[in-house]
């Protein structure tokens, strides 16, 4: 069976101006980007594309997911039915929709998607750390269940590509921590397809934004 590979990534440099992507005081990135593949074995998340076989099991973790919205008091973000089927069926069709899974079971789900995010071109309040090509994750959820699901699709999608953005309702504060807490800005504020409006987050690591 194939081992996952690794690679370790050091980066060191001085304090950098305000504004710029990696302003931190004198820095040490450590970012490690890892082959996700699926695996038999049990005890370690694996990331896979989502196929249609998954759709009934994707639909249970969302429906959790917006009670657990619900009842810390963000019944908006979701409603009472978003994503949509048709939204999720295009995620999969279009192999941007992913699961994590952890000793067989799928535990969580998230949209990962490079290129231009339509609702990202116009920002208030602020603005984006850089205007590099960058990933979007979109309708992450777990089962409340897997530990580490924010984590690990976070170095999925960095190794994929090391500019990220996403987005998420004011009162999602659970998100917003986690975002805040793995190092993301607080860039602004976008508005999504119905009108309303999220807090815009962004990440880049350092080397990526040096290089452009």
């Amino acid at each position: 069976m194939r081992q996952a590979q690794k690679t370790i990534v050091f980066i060191q440099g001085k304090e950098q101006p305000n504004g710029h992507p990696c302003h931190a005081g004198r820095y040490r990135v450590l970012q490690s980007f890892r082959t996700m593949q699926t695996r038999k074995d049990t005890g370690q998340m694996t990331i896979r594309h989502t196929t249609p076989a998954d759709y009934g099991r994707i639909q249970e973790i969302y429906a959790y997911a917006r009670e657990q919205m619900r009842q810390a008091g963000n019944p908006s973000q979701w409603g009472h039915n978003r994503p949509s089927g048709e939204t999720l069926l295009q995620d999969i069709q279009n192999g941007q929709s992913h699961v994590l899974e952890e000793k067989g079971q799928i535990c969580g789900v998230f949209t990962f998607i490079i290129g231009e995010d339509p609702t990202y071109r116009i920002i208030e309040q602020g603005q984006w750390l850089n205007a590099a090509p960058y990933g979007t994750i979109h309708r992450i959820a777990a089962n409340g269940a897997g530990k580490g699901i924010f984590r690990e699709c976070l170095a999925y999608c960095l190794a994929q590509i090391p500019n990220i953005r996403i987005d998420t309702h004011r009162d999602n504060a659970a998100m917003r921590h986690l975002l805040e807490k793995h190092g993301f800005r607080k860039c602004g504020v976008i508005y999504v397809e119905d009108g309303s409006p999220r807090i815009a987050y962004q990440k880049c690591l350092c080397f990526y934004s040096h290089l452009l």
